[in-house]
């Protein structure tokens, strides 16, 4: 029994200073890196100007702001830079009376709809994206023909 109880002791020790290096090489691991920067080229040694000095690089901070891309998030980001490209085009265009029509309003109202609930079924989701594209598929058709018109008159294109 005394030999049993030693061998757990033994064993338990082995562990406790196994868990011991870990935790220093933990510690060691999670300081900030400190990288020198020495290395000069044949032609900086020549320039006494030569910047020398210590590059300290830490990459523990990341920005927080960054959301996951979902296809409602993306395809709403599409629709709103093609609307912005309509509008360049609309107003540097002479030959177009009447601003194309882009449902902005009812785009921006049904992105909300769609993306503010929590949890969201497949259907929610389908329809939601098949909206947006829809809007999108509209607005790039509208940018199509106001790129044909301004080709036509900046190039005399017959």
């Amino acid at each position: 029994m005394n030999s049993i109880s030693e061998l757990v002791v033994a064993h338990q020790k082995e562990i406790e200073s196994k868990r011991e290096k870990k935790q220093e090489a933990d510690d060691e691991a999670n300081k900030p890196p400190i990288i020198t920067s020495s290395i000069q080229t044949q032609e900086s040694q020549k320039d006494s100007d030569s910047n020398t000095g210590t590059l300290i690089m830490d990459a523990t901070v990341s920005p927080q702001n960054i959301t996951y891309p979902t296809d409602l998030k993306l395809l709403n980001a599409a629709r709103k830079k093609s609307e912005a490209l309509i509008d360049k085009l609309y107003n540097k265009s002479i030959h177009v009376e009447i601003k194309v029509r882009t449902y902005r309003q009812l785009a921006r109202k049904d992105f909300l709809n769609g993306i503010k609930k929590k949890t969201k079924s497949f259907k929610e989701i389908y329809k939601c994206n098949g909206s947006q594209l829809r809007y999108l598929k509209r607005n790039l058709a509208h940018l199509q023909l106001l790129l044909d018109g301004y080709e036509k008159r900046h190039y005399n294109i017959s």
